[in-house]
């Protein structure tokens, strides 16, 4: 479905981006107060529309990865399936994953926030201690990704330079930034006015 624009004086998306119509009928006539019949109750040339745009319902499926141990029957050895790698050891998929760190901003508790949201989205319960690691585990991928940006931004003839105060956790930073045509990165300093990324 293409993207509508619905609201208080917004144009009304064409009929080919509605995924859904549902007629309402008056249930009786405001003249004399007689009942309409089913039949009588049937769509007319012209109509009030009105579109409403929503979120689908939004659960989490739950697979159960079961590991089996089967006995050989030339030596009688046991041997136990290892889950593949793909799936680790983490009790949360790569999605569901990716989600919680898209979550994550500052705040006086970001984590119990997190917790929280992914609580009434999902339906599923996270600890606050789950959440920290798996930002933590999304850092440490991220960390290699991000200082290949930083190197690339700032090899580039013309940067925008630009900062501007923080806070995290209380404390006074800097978020500097630095900007091309082709990307921009990001990076909270320690103090204001020094920036550890700076070359």
């Amino acid at each position: 479905m293409g993207s509508l624009g619905i609201g208080r004086g917004r144009e009304l998306g064409p009929e080919d981006q509605v995924d859904e119509i549902v007629d309402h009928y008056p249930d009786a006539c405001g003249g004399c107060g007689r009942s309409f019949t089913a039949e009588e109750q049937q769509p007319r040339r012209r109509f009030g529309r009105h579109q409403v745009a929503e979120l689908p319902p939004i659960s989490v499926l739950v697979v159960e990865h079961r590991t089996h141990r089967l006995r050989c029957p030339e030596c009688r050895s046991r041997t136990g399936a290892r889950l593949p790698h793909a799936i680790g050891r983490s009790a949360f998929g790569p999605r569901l994953q990716a989600a919680v760190v898209a979550f994550d901003r500052p705040a006086s508790d970001p984590a119990r926030g997190i917790s929280e949201l992914v609580g009434e989205l999902f339906g599923v319960s996270l600890s606050t201690g789950s959440v920290d690691a798996i930002c933590q585990r999304a850092s440490d991928a991220l960390a290699g990704p991000h200082l290949h940006l930083q190197d690339w931004v700032l090899d580039q003839s013309a940067v925008h330079v630009d900062e501007t105060g923080w806070r995290t956790s209380g404390e006074s930073r800097a978020l500097w930034t630095a900007t091309t045509p082709g990307a921009a990165f990001f990076q909270i300093a320690e103090h204001c006015n020094v920036s550890s990324s700076t070359r």
